[in-house]
């Protein structure tokens, strides 16, 4: 595991324990501990101690990689203080970064507390714009640019700042709508986009109380009404769903 990479010195975490440093992947276990940790789940305050040491120390690596380093930015700020000079540095670059970076740096200076969070956030329009425009189910060609893992991660991002932005509620239904489309099967492109995905839609749920909420819905088939089911606990309590073969009519 990535622990087994991860020495007092201290290095960083790693994938595999051959794998060579890795500072996104240091900044993803951090970020990852400090969501367990809110969680309730028991973990070893050394490790995460460590995992910000690493990242606070080699910053200045990433600067050349503006979501890597929006990435760890948001890890730091996520998982306790961060010194202002670096939200500083990471709001000053946003305009120059791509959509998952800018979303990044939004969800940083939100974590933060910081009074700019407004000012990212709000610039974080396009994105939205985009998904409002985009209501095809289509996974898409991987040649366009709103079809690939950076814009799933992207859109994951901006859902979460705009769940957690006190004015942002109105966005978060075109934002919802563009990840759940795109979705393969049980999973996005990438393991990676995915687990973000399903982050951003958790955190939601999470936010929203999903869980308490009770209704019903009706499921159409060929525009003929087959079933009305009734759910509770947010739907976590609604069984599988079987249909006869009588209920669909063949295709042509």
């Amino acid at each position: 595991g990535w622990w087994a990479t991860t020495s007092p010195a201290p290095r960083s975490c790693a994938w595999r324990p051959s794998d060579r440093t890795n500072l996104w992947m240091t900044a993803y276990v951090v970020y990852a501990l400090g969501l367990a940790k809110d969680a309730g789940v028991t973990v070893d305050a050394n490790m995460i101690t460590r995992g910000r040491s690493y990242l606070v120390g080699h910053l200045g690596e990433a600067l050349d990689n503006p979501d890597t380093h929006a990435f760890a930015v948001y890890a730091l700020a996520q998982s306790g203080p961060v010194q202002k000079a670096v939200l500083d540095q990471a709001f000053e670059r946003r305009t120059k970064m791509q959509p998952r970076g800018r979303s990044l740096v939004a969800l940083a200076l939100l974590a933060a507390k910081d009074s700019r969070a407004r000012i990212a956030v709000e610039n974080l329009d396009d994105i939205v714009k985009t998904a409002e425009a985009r209501k095809d189910a289509a996974v898409g060609d991987v040649n366009d640019a709103w079809s690939t893992s950076a814009a799933i991660e992207a859109t994951a991002y901006t859902l979460m700042a705009m769940s957690r932005w006190s004015e942002g509620a109105k966005y978060v239904g075109p934002l919802t709508d563009f990840l759940v489309l795109r979705r393969n099967g049980g999973k996005w492109r990438t393991t990676r986009d995915t687990a973000f995905a399903i982050y951003a839609l958790a955190d939601l749920a999470k936010r929203e109380k999903a869980t308490q909420q009770q209704g019903s819905f009706t499921v159409l088939i060929n525009g003929k009404q087959v079933k009305q089911v009734k759910f509770s606990k947010g739907g976590l309590d609604v069984p599988a769903l079987f249909f006869q073969d009588s209920d669909f009519t063949a295709g042509k």
